[in-house]
């Protein structure tokens, strides 16, 4: 399973909005959607997100986080 999630931030770092990127092909199993909206929530939880004062903000205003279960560590 993997997902990624597309997140609209404020200059502060707020997260603003979050969106799902699905695997359309899954959306029919109960436990894809579960780690979907666990992955939604999870970006949520997190803000304020803060990057590097050298980053300019129009660099990451929209970011994507790529979640994969594999990738952490379980």
């Amino acid at each position: 399973m993997q997902v990624a999630i597309r997140a609209e931030l404020d200059p502060d770092g707020t997260v603003r909005s979050v969106l799902a990127l699905p695997d359309q092909s899954k959306l029919r199993d109960p436990n894809y959607r579960m780690f979907v909206e666990s992955a939604k929530r999870a970006v949520m939880k997190c803000s304020p997100l803060r990057f590097p004062a050298s980053m300019p903000y129009e660099d990451w205003k929209s970011t994507t986080f790529n979640f994969n279960p594999r990738d952490m560590g379980l």
